[in-house]
Parts: C-alpha cells; sequence; structure tokens
C-alpha cells in the first residue's frame, strides 16, 4: 500500500496535479547576492553655463584674444574656471540680478555679423578675436552688453572703455 501512494505522489508531482491549488505565503526574503561588474563610464556631457562672477576694468578690444581673456578672467574671479562670459552667460546673468548696475561689458559673442552704425556697415567679430584694439581697422567691432547686447568699436564707445564680462 505504501509503494501505492508514493507512486501516485510521484505521478501526481510529476504531472503537476498537485500544482493547481491556492498560491501559499511568500517565504523570507533571501540574502543579498554578490554585487555584478561595474558599468562603463557613460559619455562626457557638454560643459554647463557659467554666470557673472566678476569684471576687468576699461580694456580696449586687445584683450590678448580669448586665451589672454580668459588669464584676466580668471585673476578678476580668483577662479581658474573663469573665462570671458558669452551672450546666453550675459543674459542669464542679467535675467538673475548678477549684473552690476549701470554697467557696460565686453562678452564673446563667437559670430560674425554686419553690423549698421550711424549709416556705417561694420564687422562685428569679436574684434578680430580680441586681438584689436581698433587702432590697426576702423571697421572691427566687438559685442557691447549694456541694458541688451549691442555692438561697439574695438576703441570703446565714444571714448568710454567697457568692462571685460567674467562669469564661471
Amino acid at each position: 500500500m505504501r509503494r501505492i501512494i508514493v507512486s501516485l505522489l510521484m505521478m501526481f508531482a510529476v504531472t503537476g496535479c498537485l500544482l493547481d491549488g491556492p498560491t501559499g505565503l511568500q517565504g523570507p526574503e533571501g540574502k543579498q547576492g554578490e554585487p555584478g561588474p561595474a558599468a562603463e563610464p557613460g559619455a562626457e556631457g557638454e560643459p554647463g553655463y557659467g554666470a557673472f562672477c566678476g569684471q576687468h576694468n576699461k580694456t580696449k578690444g586687445d584683450l590678448g584674444g580669448y586665451e589672454g581673456a580668459k588669464t584676466m578672467c580668471e585673476a578678476a574671479c580668483n577662479d581658474a574656471d573663469a573665462h570671458m562670459c558669452t551672450g546666453v552667460e550675459m543674459v542669464m546673468s542679467a535675467q538673475l540680478g548678477l549684473l552690476p548696475a549701470n554697467s557696460s561689458f565686453w562678452y564673446a559673442n563667437n559670430s560674425v555679423s554686419s553690423v549698421n552704425i550711424s549709416g556705417q556697415t561694420y564687422l562685428n567679430n569679436d574684434c578680430f578675436g580680441w586681438t584689436e584694439d581698433g587702432s590697426g581697422t576702423a571697421t572691427a567691432v566687438g559685442s557691447l552688453f549694456s541694458d541688451m547686447p549691442n555692438a561697439v568699436f574695438c576703441a570703446g564707445v565714444f571714448g568710454a572703455l567697457p568692462d571685460l564680462a567674467c562669469c564661471s
């Protein structure tokens, strides 16, 4: 008789007949397994924008190029990440109320465009990459932020010299 019961139990187990009942309670949680292998590092993202951190006082358009402007900004902001502000950074800084009132700043426009000043057409090219002070050519123009973006001669605005805007 015992053999018949064992045989029937094995037959039911193999055919799944005993597995059709209600699900029982979940057992206790097992211990955590070993950590998997480390993932490959992801791609490096684009650098973020900075905000106004200071200014270098009264400059003509010859800043020693973009690298010279960065060096001036590093000193002005006491920050190795400081650089000449871009147009986007100037607008964001204005929105955040970070720009000093009643000031004018050179900023990096990073574009070449024609501008009309008093009926004359000039080339706005960041004062030839911030290497021109206006003495070599009267046609070089740089970007100036003063309440809103403008373009002015690399020698300054009617004799007044704008500050260099620095962001970090």
